[in-house]
């Protein structure tokens, strides 16, 4: 978020360097959950992990685990979002 678009730009730029999971929406994220997203914004690309190493990463292999869970899920509700929001949930802190 940003007040201006030349904020929310310069804050995608940074974004790397200073990601931060605000609460509340991030309570009940799992650490493996936040550690997949940062490898998703890695900004160089020779340190970004690739698609095998992201669908080997413990947050997709958990996620693999309850396939039909997700599936149920996203069957109850069409909003991509709140799917999403089940699936992060899922896996978030015990």
């Amino acid at each position: 978020m940003g007040r201006n678009d030349q904020e929310l730009f310069d804050k995608i730029q940074s974004c790397g360097e200073e990601l931060k999971f605000p609460s509340p929406d991030f309570d009940y994220v799992s650490n493996e959950a936040k550690d997949f997203i940062r490898g998703l914004l890695v900004k160089d690309e020779a340190n970004r992990p690739t698609a095998c190493e992201l669908l080997d990463h413990p947050w997709m292999t958990k996620a693999a685990q309850w396939k039909d869970e997700i599936d149920a899920a996203a069957s109850e509700n069409n909003s991509k979002s709140s799917v999403f929001k089940k699936l992060f949930r899922r896996f978030g802190k015990k």
